[in-house]
């Protein structure tokens, strides 16, 4: 019986995972887990800030000083999609947790639909009013930007119109497929505002990043479409969107 009993102790030691392994086991999830996000938090400074490099290594101050005036007021137009970033995580969390994909392609749709709305406002204020808010923020010379902004907020509007797209992939295990995304679209940009720099100064840059935002955003839809099987993507269904606002454990769910 001790014989036994010494015999199964043998056995049962080689079957289970030591310490050291259940260790090296739970850092290599982390590592796995971790790294793709750490090569995207990477490539997010290129992707912010890739543009402004490029147009400033190939034109003049002017130019540049232009772009950037652009660039900042284009900014508030994801301004909205910040402010629901910054709650939906944990709301995706709990919902990929149950596997609750429909009220999670409910809730996100409704939120980009929303957020959306506030971004076409901005929109259209600068389709129409774009030099006169420049040249009242920046002065008269930053007028000529107008373009330029216009062509940026296109970019912008097509980010906030995909809705929390990046978020529902780094939250569901999809890290991976969100960094290679992040890491074409940075290339594009990069690329493209090289190419059209010289020729077309800050319009083509803009034009270049406008681009790679959209295929990003575009490829990052697909990718959620294809992983989860929903889309996140805003469908301005405004009455349920704000029927969520009010009672938000009162909607009713979309079919996928």
């Amino acid at each position: 019986m001790v014989v036994a009993l010494v015999f199964a102790l043998v056995i049962l030691r080689r079957r289970l995972p030591t310490k050291e392994a259940q260790e090296s086991s739970s850092q290599r999830a982390f590592y796995s887990f971790a790294a793709p996000l750490w090569a995207a938090s990477i490539l997010a400074i290129v992707w912010s800030n890739g543009d402004i490099w490029v147009l400033s290594a190939i034109r003049e101050s002017p130019d540049v000083a232009v772009y950037g005036a652009a660039v900042r007021l284009a900014g508030f137009m994801v301004f909205p999609l910040l402010i629901s970033n910054a709650v939906v995580p944990p709301l995706i969390v709990e919902h990929w947790v149950t596997r609750d994909l429909v009220s999670l392609q409910t809730m996100l749709r409704s939120v980009a639909s929303l957020t959306s709305m506030v971004s076409v406002g901005l929109i259209m204020t600068y389709l129409f009013f774009a030099d006169q808010i420049l040249g009242l923020v920046y002065g008269n010379y930053y007028e000529k930007s107008a373009a330029v902004l216009l062509i940026l907020s296109v970019g912008q509007l097509g980010n906030v119109l995909a809705g929390s797209v990046g978020f529902v992939l780094m939250m569901t295990g999809n890290q991976v497929i969100f960094m290679i995304i992040s890491a074409i679209s940075s290339i594009l940009l990069i690329v493209g505002s090289i190419l059209l720099a010289p020729e077309y100064g800050a319009k083509g840059v803009a034009f270049a990043a406008a681009s790679a935002n959209i295929l990003q955003n575009f490829l990052m839809l697909l990718a959620v479409r294809n992983r989860l099987g929903i889309w996140v993507n805003a469908d301005f269904n405004l009455k349920l969107a704000f029927r969520l606002l009010i009672k938000p454990q009162g909607g009713e769910a979309q079919g996928l």
